[in-house]
């Protein structure tokens, strides 16, 4: 996917051009190509060779902005000083939080949108999710203090 395509933020809902946003944060794959084989395959077509993972018109550049911060927060301050073994400790604060829920955000909303009906069971529940997800996201709302429970049928 290149070039601009304006289309509706998943994120804050408005039109707006959307940017090609990974799921999967950036420094994440980057570390996994580098410290693997340099490329990476899909279940589905296991012989093709792919030099990312894939994008998706997801956010507008605000609310990808949004999400940058906390990613670099937590690049810089958890993840590269862990895998270099450096000793650091590190408090599960509100920018780990918000990064936290903002990748399950990502994986929950874009496979909600895309898979539907494999979620018909609790498909309430997991809308209920996301919203409550985008809503802290979007700083709209205070993380809530429920617990989220869910059985899930693996067929």
């Amino acid at each position: 996917m290149s070039g601009s395509a304006f289309g509706t933020c998943m994120l804050c809902g408005e039109e707006r051009e959307l940017c090609n946003s990974h799921i999967i944060p950036k420094f994440a794959i980057s570390w996994l190509k580098e410290t693997g084989s340099g490329f990476f395959r899909q279940i589905v077509n296991p012989n093709i060779k792919y030099q990312d993972f894939p994008k998706r018109r997801l956010l507008c550049k605000e609310c990808e902005q949004r999400f940058s911060k906390r990613e670099k927060y937590f690049e810089e301050e958890i993840f590269y000083p862990y895998i270099k073994g450096k000793p650091s400790n590190f408090s599960y604060d509100k920018s780990l939080h918000y990064f936290l829920i903002s990748v399950l955000w990502r994986i929950l909303a874009v496979d909600l949108k895309q898979n539907k009906n494999d979620f018909k069971q609790f498909l309430k529940e997991i809308e209920d999710t996301e919203t409550d997800w985008r809503h802290y996201l979007l700083e709209k709302k205070l993380p809530l203090n429920r617990t989220y429970t869910y059985f899930w049928q693996i067929s």
